[in-house]
């Protein structure tokens, strides 16, 4: 589910922030597509998905990687003023190694 978890916050950073660019780059049609429907359909399929994987425990992780791409939106937000396919891509990146340390913690095994 790592993968799954780690790219459902994609469209729910896109609808919070927005592309920097002016002109050119290949993110922009992507961010001019998301709506609060594909946001919501994104949490609730990843809802799903964890709890169907595992235990009730995993009911908090979709909502803690949201939180994370909220943060990492922000940090975008700040450095360049929104965010990018690259960004994207990083924040993919990044959400994994965050899903595999609050999978960690939540079933209480040591890093």
């Amino acid at each position: 589910i790592l993968p799954a978890l780690s790219r459902s916050g994609v469209s729910f950073a896109v609808y919070l922030f927005k592309y920097p660019r002016k002109k050119g780059g290949l993110g922009r049609d992507f961010f001019s597509s998301i709506g609060i429907t594909q946001v919501l359909i994104s949490f609730f399929i990843t809802v799903i998905f964890t709890l169907e994987k595992g235990t009730y425990k995993n009911l908090f992780l979709a909502p803690a990687v949201f939180i994370f791409w909220l943060i990492w939106g922000l940090i975008c937000k700040k450095k360049i003023g929104g965010m990018t396919g690259d960004t994207i891509g990083a924040g993919i990146e990044l959400s994994e190694v965050f899903s595999i340390a609050l999978i960690l913690a939540i079933s209480g095994l040591k890093f």
